[in-house]
């Protein structure tokens, strides 16, 4: 009996002290019909809230290889992160992918699609991944007037 129980006690301490969003896989992406992002009210950036945004055609795999997951990042970092825009990836069998996209600095986007579960997203060389999509975001919107112009000064480097 004090075995089992022993047992036991390891058992729930290693439940309540493991980090078990790492057991989550990274999920597989399925083929894209269209994404609509959003850029949120994050003024240490110097980014503005718009409206919803509509990803060209032509630039949707470049958004997808920033903001779909590639690898775990440790949750606390996500925990932490500031919230920096939203992506609605809609599928092309009818489904949806929700993405918050976070901001870690000098990092690839910390990417999550149930606040649980974070991972980094990919990067094309730009040294901020949530910064790179927030840009590109914006420079869509302002493409087809759907925010007011942004210059480079107001978007922190």
């Amino acid at each position: 009996m004090p075995h089992s129980i022993v047992w036991l006690g390891a058992v729930l301490v290693f439940a309540i002290g493991c980090d078990t969003s790492r057991d989550a896989p990274v999920p597989k992406m399925k083929p894209v019909q269209r994404i609509v992002g959003t850029l949120l009210d994050v003024p240490e950036l110097g980014i503005r809230p718009g409206t919803s945004i509509e990803v060209p055609d032509s630039e949707v795999s470049k958004i997808l290889s920033l903001a779909w997951p590639e690898e775990h990042c440790d949750s606390e970092l996500g925990d932490r992160s500031t919230p920096i825009a939203r992506l609605e990836i809609f599928h092309e069998d009818g489904s949806q992918t929700d993405i918050s996209i976070r901001w870690t600095g000098s990092n690839p986007a910390a990417v999550t699609m149930d606040n649980r579960a974070y991972f980094f997203g990919g990067s094309d060389g730009f040294p901020d991944g949530a910064t790179r999509i927030a840009r590109l975001l914006r420079d869509y919107a302002q493409e087809t007037g759907e925010v007011e112009n942004v210059s480079e000064t107001d978007m922190v480097e």
